[in-house]
């Protein structure tokens, strides 16, 4: 686990992105974009959960990959999935995501 890591802890229910612009605002970056694109990852990557960008954030924090699962946002067929949950693009805003963290653990 690097310095990085320890600065800020992934939350349970926590979307990768979402940590990553913590870890941004934290390192004094006014765009998460930017904090990615400094670290050689792509922050919109992490968005759609683009799995060679989850692995370089991943790197940069010391932490293997599937210790960041729980928090991948994937789109399939039309569906979105956190969490292994499936859900509708109905029910998912994706430009600020909201899903209940309680409903996605069950």
């Amino acid at each position: 686990m690097t310095r990085l890591a320890e600065l800020l802890p992934f939350n349970a229910g926590e979307t990768v992105a979402s940590h990553c612009s913590r870890l941004s605002a934290a390192c004094g970056y006014r765009h998460a974009r930017s904090f990615g694109a400094d670290l050689k990852f792509r922050f919109q990557g992490l968005a759609v959960g683009n799995a060679s960008d989850v692995a370089a954030f991943a790197d940069i924090l010391g932490v293997p990959s599937s210790s960041l699962a729980s928090g991948v946002v994937v789109t399939e067929d039309r569906m979105n999935i956190v969490g292994g949950q499936r859900m509708t693009r109905a029910i998912v805003q994706r430009q600020r995501l909201r899903f209940c963290p309680f409903c996605v653990r069950e």
